[in-house]
């Protein structure tokens, strides 16, 4: 198989999957804001006070939006990663 010729951002995203770590920063980002969240809920609906559990759906749905672009501007690299992939193996 030959090696496909990657760009630097799609390298980018190889090299952070082939890494042990390579996707921990993210899940401890999403662990974080959720937990955080989970605790102002808790804490709202042991006090009685709507305006906090406002404020902890609000702030899951902001980073939830957040996730999404972020996840999105990565999409067209690794469809162009997939299909070097299948060209260099001859699938396509």
């Amino acid at each position: 198989m030959n090696q496909p010729d990657f760009m630097d951002d799609e390298r980018y995203l190889i090299d952070s999957l082939k890494a042990s770590d390579g996707l921990s920063g993210s899940n401890a980002f999403r662990w974080g804001y959720l937990l955080g969240s989970a605790l102002l809920v808790g804490f709202a609906a042991y006090y009685d006070i709507m305006p906090m559990m406002i404020i902890a759906f609000v702030v899951i749905y902001v980073f939830r939006i957040y996730e999404d672009r972020y996840g999105r501007k990565w999409t067209p690299l690794w469809r162009s990663i997939i299909e070097k992939y299948e060209r260099a193996i001859g699938d396509v």
